[in-house]
C-alpha cells in the first residue's frame, strides 16, 4: 500500500509555525513520492491555543494552508479531548489544595491573588472571570478550547476502549517493541512477553481501581511512554557483546525499570506497595513465576 502515516502530538506549546511545518512536511514527501497518500493526524488538536484551532479548521475543513488549496494525496485527521469536568471527589480536592496555596499567598503576602497566578501562567480560559466565580479550569479534567461549530458535522465519538480493546492494543504495541529489537528478544521466552502485557494491563486496572478519575487516569499514551523507555534502555545495550543470560536479564529488568517509572512512582510508599503487591498476584493466579 502507497500510503504513510505522520502523526504530530499538539499541546499547549505547540505555535501556528509549527502547524505550518508539519503540513509543509507532508506536502513535499507527496511530491518527493507522487504515488503516496499521506495521512496526517493531529492528536489532541484543542489543547492548543485559540489562534492555532482556527488554523486547523482551514487546513482540515477548508483543505487549504493560508488560502492555498493542499494536495488531493493529503489527508488531514485528528482527535480532540473532550471538555469533561472533575468528580465531585476531584473538585474536593481541588478546593482543599487552593484553600491552602491562599493562605501561603496570605503568609507571604506578595500582593498576588489567585487571578493573576492563573493568568500569568496561561491556565485560566477567561481573564475576565471574577474572583467568586467557578473557573472552568478548575473544573475540567482536561485543558482543553473551543472549536468551531463546522467540526462538528465531521465528529465521531470513540468513547473509551473495553479492557478486551484495549489489552488487544497493549499486545500489539508491545510485540511491535519485540520484533523491533529481534536480536535481544529472540532469547526471551514468549510467556516473559506475555507477562509484560499482563503487567500493563493489570497496573491500568489498579490505577483505576483506585483513581478519583478511571476513565482518564491511564491510557494507551502511558503504554507508549513505557515502551519508549524501554526502548532507549535497550539501545544502550545493542552494541555490546553480551552473554545471552545477561541480555534476558537487561530486557527484563528494563521492562520492569520502564513500568516503576511511569506507573509506581506515581503512588505514595503505602500504595506503591499495594501495587506491587496486586501485581504480583494476578501474576501468581496466571501461574508464572514472574514477579516485580
Amino acid at each position: 500500500m502507497n500510503k504513510k502515516l505522520l502523526i504530530q502530538n499538539i499541546h499547549g506549546g505547540t505555535t501556528q509555525e509549527d502547524i505550518v511545518r508539519y503540513v509543509k512536511e507532508a506536502e513535499e514527501i507527496i511530491q518527493k513520492q507522487k504515488n503516496n497518500d499521506v495521512y496526517l493526524f493531529f492528536d489532541e488538536f484543542n489543547t492548543s491555543s485559540n489562534e492555532c484551532i482556527t488554523l486547523f479548521k482551514e487546513i482540515i475543513i477548508g483543505h487549504s494552508l493560508n488560502g492555498k488549496p493542499l494536495s488531493k494525496k493529503l489527508h488531514l485527521l485528528a482527535a480532540a479531548n473532550p471538555y469533561r469536568l472533575r468528580s465531585s471527589q476531584q473538585n474536593k480536592n481541588n478546593k482543599n489544595e487552593d484553600n491552602k496555596n491562599e493562605n501561603n499567598n496570605n503568609q507571604n503576602n506578595n500582593g498576588n491573588d489567585e487571578q493573576d497566578f492563573l493568568t500569568n501562567a496561561g491556565l485560566d480560559f477567561d481573564t475576565k472571570l471574577k474572583n467568586n466565580k467557578k473557573r472552568d479550569i478548575q473544573k475540567a479534567v482536561y485543558r482543553v478550547h473551543p472549536i468551531q461549530d463546522s467540526f462538528f458535522e465531521d465528529i465521531f465519538d470513540f468513547g473509551n476502549l473495553s479492557e478486551e480493546a484495549e489489552k488487544k492494543y497493549i499486545t500489539e504495541m508491545v510485540q511491535n517493541v519485540t520484533k523491533e529489537y529481534g536480536q535481544f528478544m529472540i532469547k526471551i521466552k514468549n510467556q516473559d512477553i506475555n507477562n509484560f502485557t499482563e503487567i500493563i494491563c493489570y497496573s491500568h486496572d489498579f490505577i483505576r481501581k483506585n483513581s478519583n478519575d478511571p476513565k482518564s487516569s491511564v491510557s494507551l499514551r502511558d503504554v507508549s511512554r513505557i515502551l519508549r523507555i524501554w526502548k532507549w534502555t535497550l539501545e544502550s545495550s545493542i552494541n555490546e557483546p553480551l552473554f545471552e543470560n545477561i541480555i534476558i536479564e537487561r530486557s527484563l529488568c528494563s521492562f520492569l525499570l520502564s513500568i516503576y517509572i511511569c506507573y509506581a512512582i506515581r503512588f505514595t510508599d503505602d500504595n506503591r506497595k499495594n501495587y506491587i503487591q496486586y501485581i504480583n498476584q494476578n501474576l501468581l493466579k496466571k501461574k508464572t513465576s514472574k514477579r516485580i
